[in-house]
């Protein structure tokens, strides 16, 4: 090279900062966005659950109890969860229509919807699910 070339060579530098320019811009509208829609940082607290006392029944609710091996106790009578699905009829003791279903934690939801949608085909509106922790 000589003394020439080595004077009239430049590093272009324009696009450089257009592509700086471009990203800077799209950072900063990001970061306003992200600030204006970020609503899952909020710490929701929950409640805490003292196993003692976790459940308690209701004198006028009606109670459908479903246990690990899927056993199904109404009214102190015990079904199995095939023969309970043939049922043609239920009777509960309470004359309230509300019943809650007490279901182990660990039974799988599929099986405790197919009990609410038999529920349901019976006529029972009026259908509420709790779960037993550690039972």
């Amino acid at each position: 090279m000589n003394k020439i070339d080595l004077e009239t060579e430049e590093i272009n530098i324009t696009p450089l900062v257009d592509v700086f320019i471009i990203l800077m811009t799209i950072f900063i509208a990001l970061s306003v966005l992200y600030k204006k829609t970020n609503i899952h940082h909020e710490k929701i607290n929950t409640p805490e659950i003292n196993k003692e006392n976790i459940f308690t029944q209701d004198k006028k609710s009606n109670y459908l109890f479903i246990y690990k091996n899927l056993n199904i106790k109404i009214n102190n009578h015990l079904y199995s969860y095939k023969k309970f699905l043939k049922l043609k009829n239920i009777t509960f003791d309470k004359k309230h229509q509300e019943i809650i279903i007490v279901a182990d934690e660990n039974i799988k939801y599929k099986y405790i919807i197919n009990i609410m949608s038999k529920l349901n085909d019976l006529k029972y509106k009026n259908i509420n699910l709790e779960l037993r922790i550690g039972d």
